[in-house]
This record gives structure tokens, sequence and C-alpha cells, in this order.
């Protein structure tokens, strides 16, 4: 009895300091200085709700500031909760802010903003580059002197539409299909820019100031390399905090539940309300220098195919318009018509221009 009593008594009730009925908002990206800037916005369920969440529903405006009152605004695009900012005249002598403005059904404009930060000194980075029958190792050198790090990698693809430039063209005014010349069609090959999700930090402050540390930060399978244009190698300079509040976030995923996760007070970042300072959104955005690195180019583009009989359905002339309007167009010949889908790279997700900053 005694045991039992002992153990009885260390029991107690556990309410964590998290509130369940509170819609929180997950902004994510960094100000990289002098470069093309993407951002994102989403919606994280709370925790007391068993619904779904289209986090893709989300609406956002997105710009940056800096504290001379230059204003970096996004780049048009459909996508509602994602934003492009050209930051390639931006200067790393002054201090920047990401606000974000999301429109919400209960609230009205949610108005959040990062705290203004300074840019960290541009990273001293070695590339080697190690190709393998198989794979291609990347490896990494910093330079000995304190800083935090945060690497990662992009593929730069080309994207050709299933099938290729159909050559002719229906008219919905005329109810006619005229022939085209070769080439007229601009949606038949598109970039797409494809980020793995792998990103790792690291911070070099425990090391001398002589030494350097080569690391091996990605293996790329022949598939990934033969079939990309470009790799990119992309490393960010973070201040400590940034640094913090992401190994935060790492080790609470790896380590969740045990005594060494992370207190919740550790994995709140730099982003609150402009109009109500204790709302606050997940994530941290960072002020970074980067340095880049481009593994290689000039990969072939994959063969479209030509004879798509599969694809293809016979189609008399009084009903042009009925196919037209259930999404096909017509190929190769008036009568020969396939899906609208085959022969548009951008129903992807690609885009038919090339990411200026891969030049």
């Amino acid at each position: 009895m005694s045991i039992l009593f002992l153990f009885a008594s260390c029991e107690y009730d556990f309410k964590p300091d998290i509130d369940v009925e509170k819609t929180l908002y997950a902004i994510e990206g960094d100000i990289l200085i002098g470069r093309w800037s993407n951002f994102t916005v989403t919606k994280v369920v709370p925790m007391s709700s068993d619904s779904f969440v289209d986090q893709n529903q989300v609406s956002a405006t997105f710009r940056v500031e800096d504290d001379e009152g230059v204003v970096y605004k996004q780049e048009e695009s459909e996508q509602i909760n994602k934003a492009a900012i050209d930051l390639t005249g931006a200067s790393d002598k002054r201090k920047y802010r990401l606000v974000v403005e999301i429109d919400t059904e209960s609230s009205g404009t949610l108005r959040y903003a990062s705290s203004w930060m300074a840019a960290e000194p541009a990273p001293s980075v070695d590339v080697r580059v190690e190709k393998q029958y198989l794979n291609t190792n990347i490896y990494l050198t910093l330079g000995g002197s304190s800083g935090y790090y945060r690497w990662e990698y992009e593929r730069l693809i080309k994207v050709p539409s299933i099938l290729k430039s159909p050559d002719f063209e229906y008219i919905p005014d005329s109810g006619e299909v005229v022939g085209k010349e070769a080439g007229w069609w601009p949606y038949s090959l598109c970039w797409g820019v494809l980020h793995p999700g792998v990103s790792t930090i690291y911070s070099s402050e425990m090391l001398s100031a002589d030494s350097n540390e080569e690391r091996k930060v990605f293996t790329l399978t022949s598939y990934e390399v033969n079939n990309s244009v470009s790799i990119r190698v992309l490393v960010r300079s973070l201040s400590e905090g940034a640094y913090k509040y992401l190994n935060a976030l790492n080790k609470g995923s790896e380590i969740s539940g045990s005594l060494l996760a992370p207190l919740p007070g550790e994995t709140v970042g730099n982003i609150i309300n402009l109009d109500d300072p204790s709302d606050y959104a997940v994530g941290y955005i960072s002020v970074c220098n980067c340095a880049v690195y481009y593994v290689q180019k000039d990969v072939k583009v994959p063969q479209q195919h030509n004879f798509p009989a599969d694809y293809v359905i016979e189609v008399e002339k009084g009903y042009y318009q009925s196919y037209y309007d259930k999404g096909y167009v017509p190929f190769d010949s008036e009568n020969r018509w396939v899906p609208y889908r085959c022969v548009d790279c951008r129903l992807k997700g690609y885009s038919i221009k090339k990411p200026a900053d891969w030049d």
C-alpha cells in the first residue's frame, strides 16, 4: 500500500499552456539580400478541431520594408497564399522586416510583421562535388569564424507538356479550326524549381578561428542530377536567434515527448500581430546574405510524345464547340483533338518563364 500511495501522490492534472481553440498562421521564408525571396502563409488547425483546413485558401498580401521607408512589393500571382518578392536591389546596410496582411472572415484583416533585423555577414563557403556512378555527393567547407548557417538545395528542371505543340487552333467566334505555324503555342516547355525539403542548420561557434571542417551535406541520386538543368546549393547566414529557433524545432520533431524536448516558449518566433502584440504567427523570418553554387547546367529536355494515339479522339465539325467546352483542343488535324492538359505544361504547376536568378 505504501508503494501505491507513493505513486498516487505524484499524480496531477497536466494542463499545457496552449490555447487549443486558437487559430494560428504559419509564415515561412527568409529575406534574402540581393535575391528573389519566397514566402508562404498557411493556417494551423486548432488542436480542438477535427475538421479539414485547406491551407492553400489563406488569402494574404506580402511586402518587405526597410528602415528607410523603401517597400518591396510582391510579384503578381494566382497563388493567394504565396509570394515572390524581388530583393535584388536591397542593400545589406539596412534593417528589414516582412509584413503580411491576412484576410479572414471572422476577424477582418490581420497584420503580422517580423522584427526589424539587419543582415548577417555573407558566409564564406567552399563547395566540392564528388560524382559517383549512382550518386553525386556535395560537400561544404565553412570557415572557422563564429557563425550560424543554413543550407539547402533546389533543382531547376525543364518540363515539356505531354504532347508536342498543337498544329491547329479552334476559333470559338467562327466555329472553325485553322492551321498554325510551328512554334506558335507557348505552353509546350516550362521551367520548374523543385524544393526537396532538405534543409540543415549548423553552428561553427565552437570551432577555433583557424580551423575548417568539410561536411557532406547532400547526396543526390543520378536521376535527380540527370534530370536537372542546374542544381543550386544555397547557403545563408543566420542570426543567433534564428538558429536557436530552428534548432528548437528540430529537437522538438526528433525527441518529442522526452524530457529533453524544448519548452513551448523556445519555439516562439519573431512574428507578431501589429494590432495585438499578444498575438503571434508561427515562424521566424531572418534577414540573410547568401552564397550560391551551381552544380551543373544544360541537361537535355525529356522527349515529348509525338504520336499520342491513346490521347486522340475524332471530333466531327458540328461538335467542335462541345468538345472545346469540355477541355479539348485540336492537335495535328482539324478533326483530331486531345485534352488541353496534354499540351499545356503550366497545368503541372510550372511556369513558361525561366527564373531570372538561375541565368
